[in-house]
């Protein structure tokens, strides 16, 4: 799952010394949830979203970008 890779990729973070980040991810409507384009309407990634979304918080900087997955 998209949100689960996320979080745990902004949670190592910190441990390697990264103070900023770019998230990039393959999912195109993670990334607009994330950045506040869309609202998120399921009930089941909402934590996911808020948890995503303080990690980020706690960074200096960070960027979330959509990378699209080749075909």
């Amino acid at each position: 799952m998209e949100y689960r890779a996320a979080i745990e990729g902004v949670k190592a973070a910190p441990s390697l010394g990264a103070t900023e980040i770019e998230l990039r991810m393959d999912s195109q409507l993670a990334v607009r949830q994330i950045t506040g384009v869309y609202k998120v309407k399921n009930e089941t990634l909402k934590p996911l979203h808020a948890e995503v979304l303080e990690l980020l918080k706690a960074l200096d900087w960070h960027a979330v970008a959509h990378i699209p997955t080749r075909e």
